[in-house]
């Protein structure tokens, strides 16, 4: 089935996806569901991929299931020096 709009288009819409990821801190996470939806990378987010994931390009195609690891809290709030909240 083919989306009716893009994963990246409903990112960049406040009316879907827009207000749910707004700024810098939610970049990552942008760009995994992007890539989840085999949507080409620009280089900057290609960049952003292979750091999280170790792949130097993203799927070709839409992936059946995505699984991500979020290490909460992050280290800036963590008294213990625990590792920082990521997107892995």
């Amino acid at each position: 089935m083919r989306p009716l709009v893009s994963m990246r288009a409903a990112l960049g819409d406040p009316d879907l996806f827009g207000r749910v990821f707004p700024g810098e801190s939610w970049a990552a996470w942008r760009v995994m569901l992007i890539a989840a939806m085999g949507e080409a990378l620009t280089d900057d987010e290609r960049t952003v991929f292979e750091a999280l994931t170790g792949r130097p390009r993203g799927p070709a195609e839409r992936v059946d299931e995505l699984w991500a690891v979020i290490l909460w809290p992050p280290r800036r709030q963590d008294p213990s020096g625990g590792r920082p909240g990521r997107l892995y």
